[in-house]
């Protein structure tokens, strides 16, 4: 009913018809300009927008009308949003100029990917900050990692502090081609965050992570310094830690398939055997190289077979801390306790 008259309007909406109130645009072909902070000029043919819904016929308002108003009476001066709001946009322009408002200067921002290149939804592994935050990331981290998803500060730097973020973001720095969720880069990034910590603040943001005993433990402000150079996250530094305090120490799942390898248990009988023959409660790099250089001149073992099997005798998986610092961490009697745990999930030669 885009031409009835509005007194026979009425009457309809008298005896009981219902209606919609839609916005009419004008019947000859013009092209529509959005101004856009991100993408320039955003040219939308009027042909394609038709008389577009304000108010459904149960009278509540859509979504469009809703916005427009809205960002109106508080006075929004900047929109920034996803790139397909871009048609809602020029809607909610229209409607603010017909009813003479201010129109907000706006911005659309490149969609964001998951790993399959699909737009990041619930659907396709995004994930909240709630489950960030209890995995032990750090909120700077997460600003960092996101600032850089769809904007560049045009130079090679990566690692921001929040006030470098404020002094350095600009919106001549957003860009239009879609960024990927990266975790590896969010990982990376949350690890270098960590490093930069004072030890007392790393410290105490660590003992939401660790059980009262644990966090109350003496030895636990040693442990910070010599292994924090492993730590990615909160949560995985707190289960580093705690394989060094009292009964935290157990083979992991992880570790099991490597302690199978055929030279694991030739690698452990020979550590343990050295270990005993040790005069001294306490070793250094010193003690161990000549371990390792006999291992690998008498055995042939090296490298990852080396290692890795090792590690999983020393902290109970094969990956993680370096192994001059965990031998000078644990006593000789805790080595060989714990190799002994290491040496039961070995295969029988």
């Amino acid at each position: 009913y885009r031409d009835l008259p509005l007194s026979l309007a009425k009457k309809k909406l008298q005896q009981g018809d219902k209606a919609c109130i839609r916005f009419k645009t004008p019947e000859e072909r013009t092209n529509y300009i959005v101004k856009d902070l991100v993408r320039g000029k955003v040219s939308f043919p009027s042909d394609t927008l038709g008389d577009f819904i304000l108010i459904r016929t149960d009278g509540s308002p859509v979504y469009n009308f809703s916005c427009a108003v809205d960002d109106a009476l508080m006075e929004i001066s900047h929109i920034f949003r996803g790139e397909e709001h871009l048609p809602n946009t020029l809607k909610q322009q229209l409607i603010q100029s017909a009813l003479g408002f201010k129109t907000p200067k706006t911005g659309h921002l490149s969609i964001i990917l998951g790993k399959d290149k699909k737009k990041l939804s619930k659907r396709s592994g995004a994930e909240s900050v709630e489950y960030y935050k209890k995995e032990g990331y750090l909120p700077i981290a997460l600003i960092n990692f996101l600032a850089l998803l769809g904007w560049n500060p045009g130079t090679e730097k990566e690692f921001f502090s929040k006030k470098e973020l404020i002094q350095s973001f600009g919106i001549e720095g957003l860009n239009l081609s879609s960024a990927v969720f990266d975790e590896n880069k969010l990982l990376w990034l949350n690890e270098k965050h960590i490093k930069a910590l004072p030890e007392k603040e790393l410290l105490k943001l660590m003992q939401s992570f660790l059980e009262e005993q644990e966090s109350r433990d003496k030895d636990l402000k040693n442990l910070i310094a010599p292994l924090r150079s492993g730590f990615k996250t909160l949560k995985q530094a707190s289960e580093t830690v705690k394989i060094f305090l009292d009964k935290g120490f157990f083979i992991q799942e992880s570790a099991k398939p490597v302690l199978k390898w055929p030279k694991s248990k030739v690698l452990l009988e020979k550590w343990l055997i050295f270990l005993q023959g040790l005069p001294k409660s306490n070793l250094d790099m010193e003690d161990f190289k000549p371990f390792q250089k006999n291992i690998q001149k008498e055995e042939q073992i090296k490298g990852k077979e080396f290692f890795m099997p090792l590690r999983c005798a020393l902290m109970g998986c094969p990956e993680g801390v370096e192994i001059k610092i965990l031998i000078s961490l644990l006593k000789k009697e805790e080595l060989m306790k714990r190799a002994r745990k290491a040496q039961a999930y070995t295969s029988v030669v």
